[in-house]
């Protein structure tokens, strides 16, 4: 983006080709200066001061930390120490972690005289994907504000709402709420922005105005409690902010105030968007406002104020009376029932689990190579789900197979152990290739279980039972033509069976997937039933349920009432039964 005319990133390399560049934004609005990052002490002050904030940016500048530790010593300790001290500079930003942890897997287990290389290498690396994310959030964007512009029938500017700044000098290049603002005014699009001053600090004063002045497009700037006098008055026609983490269900941490323009948004029917690139996501946490930390900063933020006085100095000023505490929380969490959609990279979703995890697969299934032994009231469930199967019938003798999300992979029961003797240590950690840890080894059908969970995110727990009546409905299945599926039809609900492959193998796993499309359960051809749910409770509920529709099945069976349809006639057959694409259908 522009400054006086020249196109600027926020973070470069410089000529020498080691040093790092940055605009120091605690100088902006008055004084446009930049500072030289020469170790990973330099980038760490530089991130923990707000010279550089905004998550992305946060992350670039870590990246390029890492790469200053290593030019001075490549060891596996100096990488550990500039994590460390790199981490700890801000807790809130996921994007700082996901930086670290993508520079600290490039770098380890590599010679000690390619870790320069590589970690220059890597940090260029994200920040042009930083660069392509935020462009590509922009086009998706764009939509947004070309279908507000179609609804104004007097040329009318559309009026988009921002808190704090998600701009340009959030990121490397183009911002997250701002990208869309900026492409809309590149093509002509009449936008008009209402930048909220953002106290304390005054981000959108002294940062949105700025950069949004300096690109020409028009913008007032308004006191934090404006923007709901505005919406009540069909002033604003869509809110777009950024987010510093959204959780994996869809609630989003920003900017403290982000929740109460949310609130005011939703009150008022209008609609609210937050711009987020995929590396801003924590698939680790489901509820925002539990678990996300929220960082405390100085009092100093609120009690004193800086800015430039007639005559052109800079000053610092306290508005604060003396002695008067102040707390001075950075974040808020906006429940994701209060936005609207999330513009991605990859386009507008649903803030919701589902649609996060369909549109963003790889990031759930993201896996470290071991899972830490932990999750004992996890272990402790699985081991009850699999002794409920046994005193209900739908599996005898052994410890069976159940399992369920954990972290990158998952928790699984051991193969051969009987139900009475397990225990919360012989339960296996494994990721999703099938990497276990322990001396135990996992049940034999854990194929299955890993490729669902990569297949299906929704899935947080599997069970696979050989109970008497599912068992034998699949045999039916045996010696049929590959491709073909048995639809078994009672009271309206149908259960799909996979191609008959062997035992144990990839190709069942395979035929199980597709078999699974649009359903929670399907019978494996000779060899029982597989369920997956949200809970293991409710896996366990559904496999009771196969095996119950099973045995009506079976009986039907004998009468000749199964029907056996061709992969071309499956879909506008099973549109015609009750519950067809449903997650919750058998």
């Amino acid at each position: 983006m522009k400054v006086d005319g020249k196109s600027y990133r926020t973070i470069w390399l410089n000529e020498d080709g080691w040093s790092v560049e940055i605009i120091d934004q605690t100088k902006l609005p008055h004084r446009f200066e930049t500072v030289t990052l020469r170790n990973v002490e330099d980038a760490a002050t530089a991130i923990r001061d707000m010279l550089v904030r905004g998550a992305p940016l946060i992350g670039a500048t870590a990246a390029y930390g890492v790469a200053l530790a290593m030019r001075e010593d490549p060891s596996d300790n100096a990488l550990d120490r500039a994590y460390e001290t790199l981490h700890a500079t801000r807790p809130t930003a996921i994007n700082l972690k996901w930086a670290l942890d993508g520079m600290r897997a490039t770098l380890r287990n590599r010679p000690h005289g390619e870790r320069v290389a590589l970690a220059y290498r890597r940090a260029a690396e994200i920040c042009e994907e930083d660069v392509a994310i935020n462009a590509s959030i922009g086009d998706h964007g764009l939509a947004l504000i070309r279908a507000a512009a179609a609804r104004k029938t007097d040329g009318a500017p559309v009026n988009v709402l921002t808190h704090c700044n998600a701009g340009w000098l959030a990121t490397v290049d183009w911002g997250t709420a701002t990208a869309p603002i900026y492409k809309a005014h590149g093509q002509g699009i009449p936008v008009h922005v209402w930048v909220d001053e953002t106290r304390p600090r005054n981000q959108g004063a002294a940062l949105t105005a700025f950069e949004l002045g300096h690109h020409g497009v028009p913008h007032t700037v308004i006191p934090d409690n404006t923007g709901g006098h505005l919406m009540q008055h069909g002033m604003v026609d869509l809110c777009i902010t950024g987010t510093d983490r959204t959780t994996a269900t869809g609630d989003v941490c920003n900017k403290i105030g982000t929740y109460l323009k949310a609130l005011a948004a939703h009150d008022n029917d209008v609609p609210f968007y937050v711009a987020l690139p995929s590396p801003t996501i924590d698939f680790t946490v489901a509820d925002g406002v539990k678990a996300i930390p929220i960082e405390q900063r100085a009092g100093d933020e609120v009690a004193k104020m800086t800015g430039k006085t007639e005559d052109g100095r800079i000053e610092t000023v306290s508005i604060v009376a003396d002695g008067s505490p102040v707390a001075n929380y950075a974040f808020d969490v906006t429940p994701a029932r209060l936005v609207t959609g999330l513009i991605t990279e990859r386009g507008v979703v649903e803030p919701n689990r589902e649609a996060i995890a369909r549109t963003f697969p790889e990031r759930v299934t993201a896996r470290r190579k071991t899972m830490p032994v932990r999750h004992e009231a996890l272990r402790k469930a699985v081991i009850e789900t699999a002794r409920a199967m046994n005193d209900s019938g739908l599996n005898r003798g052994t410890s069976g197979n159940v399992s369920a999300r954990a972290d990158d992979g998952f928790l699984i029961t051991p193969s051969g152990i009987p139900y009475d003797d397990l225990t919360p240590a012989k339960i296996v950690p494994a990721d999703l290739e099938g990497t276990f840890s322990g001396k135990w080894k996992p049940s034999s059908e854990w194929r299955m279980h890993a490729d669902i969970y990569r297949a299906r995110p929704e899935a947080m727990a599997v069970v696979h039972t050989h109970s008497p009546h599912a068992t034998a409905l699949s045999c039916l299945r045996k010696n049929i033509p590959p491709f073909h599926y048995m639809i078994a039809v009672a009271g309206g609900k149908t259960i799909r069976c996979s191609d008959y492959a062997t035992f144990g193998t990839q190709a069942l796993s395979n035929t199980m997937i597709k078999a699974l499309k649009g359903r929670s359960a399907c019978l494996l051809a000779n060899h029982g039933m597989i369920c997956f749910g949200p809970t293991l409770e409710k896996a366990l509920w559904l496999a009771g349920e196969v095996e119950a529709l099973c045995m009506q099945y079976f009986i039907a069976s004998q009468a000749g009432e199964v029907v056996l349809l061709a992969d071309a006639e499956m879909d506008e057959a099973l549109e015609r039964f009750e519950g067809y694409g449903k997650q919750e259908a058998v």
